[in-house]
């Protein structure tokens, strides 16, 4: 279900950043995929898993390329230095969630761990995001899709 979330908001993803500019749809990804992850983890149903990473998927399937390009030309980093950053600490997420997870479920529950997790990975993306565009929107630069809105 993820995947086709993913398929459907890549395919749809310029559209929605042009209309409603980067920065927007950088932010409401993030919001929809935490609130997606959060439903999963309060309903614990089937159905309520499907229809979450669906909308996870089409969340976080806008939001991600936005990032990639603030990263790619970030003015503090040189060329293709801000992208190994981003790639580097995805990766990170990525090998670091499960073992974090299976530690805090240990410790309390399933639910609680996913939900711990994905709250302090929001709030990481939020802060990183932050701090990506800060210089960006300061200096005047445009941003993809928007200008910098």
């Amino acid at each position: 279900m993820f995947t086709a979330g993913m398929l459907v908001g890549r395919l749809a993803g310029d559209h929605i950043v042009d209309r409603f500019g980067a920065v927007p749809t950088l932010y409401s990804g993030v919001v929809v995929s935490v609130v997606a992850m959060l439903f999963v983890v309060a309903l614990q149903t089937v159905a309520a898993a499907l229809a979450g990473f669906l909308i996870w998927g089409l969340g976080i399937s806008a939001a991600l390329p936005v990032l990639y390009k603030l990263a790619g030309s970030h003015r503090s980093f040189g060329e293709g230095s801000g992208l190994a950053a981003l790639t580097v600490g995805t990766r990170l997420g990525f090998m670091a969630a499960p073992a974090l997870i299976g530690v805090a479920a240990t410790a309390w529950s399933l639910p609680i761990a996913i939900a711990v997790v994905v709250s302090l990975a929001a709030a990481a993306s939020l802060v990183a995001v932050r701090l990506t565009l800060a210089p960006q929107v300061a200096a005047g630069d445009s941003l993809p899709g928007g200008g910098n809105s």
